[in-house]
């Protein structure tokens, strides 16, 4: 095959790569390769509706409820990191999360109180940029190029072409808490797409809009199971917090212009060993289940068209998780959507502040410190899973709240 049949078939793999999460404007939103990533979900298998944690609004608003019911502020530092390196494409995701939220306890005549109520609100946004290295691809000045890369009969050699989606979310959620804890909330989403060239007349930056919206519920219940009597566990008793969490994300319409959308639902199982100042160990199992809607496909040949109804069964997927004192987190996670085995691990600062409360008595000697303990968490987490194309991909994320 010559040099620039190959430098073709690069180009238009490149360009159906960087175009493809746009197919038929209906991929915001799918489940198993969801727009904006947890490396602490991904790592259990995309299991994220049942999560709750500083990044769980991206998978269920509804959990943004119930985190705020004893939290004020949360952010997720924007990360950029390298999703699928080539040597004539890379594609990037960047994201950030920033949330905050009231509940009921802040205010000192109901600190008292049996029942909490929270409101609280939060704001998502995530890129996904695809360079096309083309000043690579056409280095070679003996290649002919393209008729559309031709500008008043003159050829022109951009340096790069430029594909991106930029999804801002707004959430609202509602949490309350009495005995047993509820979450409920809804995601507007305003995604923005398009494509450029770099180092040519036309670079600037055009997007097109679209707009989408995800809602979201999530209950939970604690048990209490019993203390422990054995020798060396003293103080200790085991609890278990099960729940139950749903989702239903719109993706846009089918080529029939029916509107498509995704359900999730999930279990979770979290048992746990804890005495009066931290949780020893706990293990948490989470079960997911995925169902997208149906959707019409019209291929065109010639005069003319063919109709193909592509259906989707349930997709399952599972993710285990353990915690050590509240300290380090091991998580491994399958998911049947995409075959794929994840791992990732956490750190939470949270738990080692408890740890060196209870050996050196902190709280008891500085009652500022002695807020900033029980008040901020820093995590930080890691995720590696297999890309579509067999590749390797590190996730991580670095948070705080308080």
């Amino acid at each position: 095959m010559c040099q620039r049949y190959k430098v073709i078939l690069i180009v238009i793999f490149a360009v159906l790569l960087c175009s493809s999460q746009l197919y038929g404007q209906s991929k915001v939103g799918t489940a198993y390769e969801p727009d904006i990533y947890s490396p602490r979900v991904i790592a259990l298998g995309s299991c994220g509706i049942n999560m709750v944690s500083e990044q769980s609004v991206i998978y269920n608003p509804g959990t943004l409820g119930i985190f705020h019911l004893n939290k004020t502020f949360a952010f997720s530092c924007p990360n950029k990191f390298l999703y699928l390196p080539t040597d004539y494409t890379d594609l990037y995701r960047n994201s950030m999360i920033i949330s905050g939220g009231i509940y009921w306890k802040t205010f000192q005549p109901f600190s008292n109180s049996n029942h909490n109520f929270g409101i609280a609100f939060a704001y998502t946004r995530g890129i996904y940029e695809s360079r096309l290295k083309l000043e690579e691809i056409l280095s070679d000045p003996d290649i002919e190029l393209p008729h559309d890369w031709y500008i008043d009969d003159a050829p022109v050699r951009p340096v790069d072409y430029i594909s991106k989606t930029i999804y801002d979310y707004y959430t609202l959620a509602l949490g309350y808490e009495n005995g047993i804890r509820l979450g409920a909330g809804m995601t507007f989403k305003k995604v923005s797409y398009g494509s450029y060239y770099v180092d040519r007349e036309e670079e600037n930056e055009e997007l097109s809009d679209l707009e989408r919206h995800s809602i979201g519920a999530i209950f939970e219940i604690d048990h209490f199971l019993g203390d422990i009597k054995a020798k060396g566990w003293p103080g200790n008793h085991i609890g278990m917090t099960n729940s139950l969490a749903f989702t239903n994300t719109s993706l846009g319409e089918d080529d029939a212009g029916d509107e498509r959308y995704a359900w999730r639902i999930g279990l979770s199982s979290r048992i746990y060993v804890s005495s009066d100042h931290i949780n020893t160990i706990s293990l948490q199992i989470i079960f997911q289940e995925l169902k997208e809607d149906d959707f019409v496909r019209y291929f065109y040949d010639y005069d003319s068209y063919y109709e193909d109804i592509v259906s989707f069964q349930w997709q399952k997927s599972l993710g285990i998780e353990t915690m050590l004192f509240e300290l380090v987190a091991f998580r491994v996670g399958k998911n049947e959507g995409t075959d794929r085995v994840s791992y990732g691990f956490g750190l939470s600062s949270r738990g080692l502040a408890k740890i060196l409360d209870y050996k050196y008595g902190i709280s008891k000697k500085h009652n500022s410190l002695s807020y900033i303990l029980t008040h901020v968490s820093l995590n930080w987490d890691f995720a590696r899973s297999t890309g579509l194309y067999g590749n390797r991909i590190s996730f991580y994320k670095l948070s705080l709240s308080f």
